[in-house]
């Protein structure tokens, strides 16, 4: 009994132990792509660092949104700042200027940052170019957005309350040049059969006199805009139909 069970113990003494079995050989891993940050992901990770500490906002919808949209902005920035940095070792210089509504945003390389911020009429220039040009984009959109026949509406009312203004303006310059103080019809159809019995001055070179109505647009808003200037002057009576033609 006692031999058998010293042989079994020396069989298992002899045994191979577990730590002197073959290990697997591990797979290699793949490298590691590049790390490029996108706003999206910047967004992420404001949630889940910045953002995170805030239980409940306080700010309207519309606000938060631009507070979010503020903070991706100064966070892409300062990534942008960090690669500048990065090309300066190179001996490049950078220079970056971004506009975000009101705020002005300027990094690059040293040099780069003192040549932007030296020069500040080419920062106003830069704000006053975005803010036309995203107000040209918007006008763009809506016009896009807006029916065609519901354009044609709207400019069809513009031009026939524009004809009324420029007639209007018309008969009170014809009723001043009678000597009254109110306003008196023009009388087109013998201002055009005797042309020299009143003459009217002040309207564009080329343009000739006629009834309101046979104006296009952009002469009525000149003659609204420079009625100033406009003024009849009453040369004679008006000729008889039958004398006017010499008979």
């Amino acid at each position: 009994m006692l031999r058998r069970g010293w042989a079994g113990s020396a069989g298992l003494a002899g045994a191979p132990s577990a730590e002197a079995a073959p290990r697997r050989p591990q797979r290699a891993r793949p490298p590691l792509a590049p790390f490029v940050l996108r706003p999206r992901a910047a967004r992420r990770r404001l949630h889940s660092g910045i953002m995170a500490q805030v239980a409940m906002s306080t700010l309207p919808v519309e606000d938060e949104e631009s507070s979010e949209s503020r903070m991706v902005v100064t966070f892409l920035m300062s990534a942008l700042e960090s690669m500048c940095k990065e090309l300066a070792k190179s001996k490049a210089e950078v220079a970056c200027i971004a506009v975000y509504e009101t705020d002005v945003f300027v990094v690059g390389t040293e040099r780069g940052r003192a040549f932007v911020n030296s020069r500040k009429d080419f920062q106003k220039d830069f704000v006053k170019y975005c803010v036309e040009e995203e107000e040209k984009a918007a006008e763009m959109h809506k016009m896009k957005s807006t029916p065609q026949a519901s354009r044609m509406s709207v400019d069809a009312v513009e031009i026939e309350t524009l004809r009324k203004t420029v007639e209007d303006y018309f008969c009170f310059c014809y009723g001043k040049a009678l000597g009254k103080s109110t306003v008196v019809p023009v009388p087109y159809e013998k201002m055009l059969r005797d042309q020299s019995a009143v003459v009217v001055q002040g309207l564009p070179e080329g343009v000739a006199f006629k009834h309101p109505e046979n104006y296009d647009l952009a002469t009525l808003k000149w003659i609204l805009e420079n009625k100033a200037g406009i003024s009849f002057i009453i040369k004679r009576p008006f000729l008889e139909p039958r004398k006017h033609l010499g008979k």
